[in-house]
């Protein structure tokens, strides 16, 4: 990528976590310091992920020290966590190691409810080319991990005008950087990305007529590959159609960026014709059919709070890549949502649909959550289709005072196109936690991980952890 692009992301992350961690200092608020401490031991029956019959089993010690801040003020907020794992195995040294996890994000109000400046940065391990060996977390050696970061900063403005419009602009820069790399044969690149976005608009929930004009700008910029630009700009009209109920027509010019991933501009022209529906403040759904350059296009929303859970359904179809999915919305670790696609530079039209549904009960938590993704390559002469599929299931439930049992039962299923095999994955695991006093607990936890492929390299993990810890205010 060029010099200038690096130069530019570099000063921006620096100048906005020099305001973010510099301008709390100056103000009165609230800071919260904790310390905690892991240490246990983990054994498994195929340390590497090996196909049947070549397993190897081993003993793991690990010692795991983290830290956590957080500040919360009248012109600002930031959270920094940071977690080391050293592992140590008894009869594989060679795969000895210390692993670094660390998510920080801070927002400092630069002019009360107008004028804001977010920044974040995100470090740990993911799996780099799922059609190979993979397995959650660092304790098994599948050669095919790397350490990733991502860091960046987000100016962003929002303002109302009288009763008749609101503006949102915003500015995002984002950088990934990949080291310690598994030798693979998958290309994976660093990259920098500047994001723009700007909208003008008749204010939320206004009745009557409604409308919104709107640009969306991306450009990716990596070390070797071709450069992936995206333009859009769009124009929204939403009327009335019955109680709570809005029908909205959108219209606007996009790139095309299957006949070429590095043109940009706006070129291109689509429209949809959709509805949305909130029927109380609990509740909505929206849904939307058109026509894009690729042919027809849908997207769905659907979400609904209640006392004891909440659930939610969407689809959306949008261009991207493994660098601009590798992090999410910052909710999991690193390399641990399934689904992830390769950490290659390819850009790919994704068509994601995804759920979830959460029931609290007096002492248990119940949890799902299902994932279905097609991506659709631009070098679709090289690179085939990919499908994959997944559902997870979890439970928490507190057995007895100050003991919890934790579940979870995962199914994926992979289709990597062309003459790359499909797979399915079973993953079981169960846990006990226990509290031992207000500061320090133990925990037990078993598991179980299959990986059956189409032709050939099945290969089956069992492992046990047993876990000592220690919070510290």
């Amino acid at each position: 990528m060029p010099p200038e692009a690096r130069l530019r992301g570099a000063a921006l992350a620096i100048v906005s976590c020099a305001l973010l961690a510099g301008a709390p200092a100056a103000l009165a608020g609230e800071w919260e310091f904790s310390q905690r401490i892991r240490g246990g031991a983990y054994w498994t029956d195929n340390v590497t992920a090996a196909p049947e019959g070549e397993e190897d089993s081993d003993w793991i010690a690990s010692l795991e020290p983290g830290l956590s801040l957080d500040y919360l003020g009248p012109r600002g907020n930031a959270s920094l966590n940071y977690d080391a794992q050293a592992l140590w195995y008894q009869d594989n040294d060679e795969f000895d190691d210390v692993f670094h996890q660390f998510f920080g994000n801070g927002q400092l109000i630069v002019t009360p409810d107008t004028l804001f400046l977010d920044g974040f940065a995100r470090y740990g391990q993911a799996n780099i080319d799922p059609a190979g060996r993979v397995a959650q977390g660092n304790i098994i050696q599948t050669g095919n991990l790397t350490d990733a970061a991502i860091y960046g900063a987000s100016p962003w403005y929002t303002d109302r005008y009288g009763q008749w419009g609101e503006a949102l602009a915003r500015y995002t820069y984002q950088a990934v950087r990949y080291r310690n790399t598994d030798e693979t044969t998958t290309s994976v690149q660093d990259s920098d990305s500047n994001i723009m976005f700007a909208s003008l608009g008749s204010q939320s929930g206004a009745p009557g007529l409604s409308w919104r004009s709107s640009v969306n700008y991306q450009l990716t910029e990596y070390d070797l590959s071709p450069d992936f630009e995206y333009g859009e700009a769009t124009q929204e009209f939403g009327y009335p159609v019955g109680l709570r109920t809005r029908g909205i027509v959108t219209v606007g010019m996009e790139s095309d960026f299957i006949e070429d991933q590095s043109q940009g501009g706006f070129d291109e022209f689509f429209w949809t014709v959709g509805f949305s529906w909130e029927p109380n403040e609990r509740e909505s759904l929206s849904a939307s059919a058109g026509e894009r350059f690729y042919g027809n296009t849908y997207a769905f929303n659907w979400q609904r709070r209640a006392a004891r859970g909440e659930v939610s359904v969407s689809y959306v179809e949008e261009a991207t890549t493994s660098n601009l999915r590798l992090f999410g919305d910052g909710s999991d670790p690193i390399g641990g949502q399934p689904g992830l696609p390769t950490l290659d530079p390819a850009v790919f039209l994704s068509k994601r649909l995804s759920g979830s549904a959460r029931y609290d009960l007096t002492r248990t938590r119940l949890t799902a959550r299902l994932y279905g993704e097609r991506r659709e390559f631009v070098e679709a002469d090289s690179r085939p289709d990919e499908d994959v599929a997944g559902l997870d299931l979890t439970a928490d439930w507190d057995v007895a005072p100050r003991t919890r049992l934790d579940t979870l039962l995962r199914y994926e299923y992979r289709d990597f196109g062309g003459s790359r095999s499909s797979s399915d994955t079973y993953e079981v695991t169960l846990g006990v936690r226990r509290d031992i006093t207000r500061t320090a607990f133990a925990s037990f936890r078993v598991g179980h991980y299959r990986r059956d492929f189409e032709t050939s390299g099945d290969y089956d993990i069992n492992w046990a952890s047993i876990t000592f810890g220690m919070d510290f205010q």
